[in-house]
């Protein structure tokens, strides 16, 4: 009998265990900002000038450009952004990443939360 009674306290310990960490994760995705998927990347180019340096030297091109890629529907899409862009997307492409390992943790508790419940 006392093992029977030792086990529903460990089950209730462990449950009121997850529901805190849930109840935390929750709180941080009041925390994170705008959210964006993709990479930014640098992009050099030649201008098509036959006078210009780059014509004569292909080490010689324009840029960096950058440039913001992501998939939409399936189609790889690229954006030129500016420099103040550049920054904006860096901290929405991280609030993602944020975004997407609270979820993570958010399925994995719910998981064990389902499992403990008989």
């Amino acid at each position: 009998m006392s093992q029977e009674k030792n086990e529903k306290n460990k089950l209730k310990h462990e449950k009121n265990a997850l529901e805190v960490k849930y109840n935390e994760l929750k709180r941080e995705l009041l925390n994170i900002g705008y959210i964006c998927k993709g990479s930014i990347v640098p992009s050099y180019r030649k201008c098509g000038k036959s006078y210009c340096k780059c014509a004569k030297n292909e080490n010689a091109k324009h840029g960096p450009y950058w440039l913001w890629t992501r998939k939409e529907k399936g189609k790889t899409v690229t954006k030129p952004l500016s420099k103040k862009q550049i920054k904006l997307c860096e901290e929405f492409i991280q609030n993602s990443k944020i975004l997407e390992k609270i979820i993570k943790e958010m399925r994995e508790i719910s998981i064990k939360a389902l499992k403990n419940e008989k």
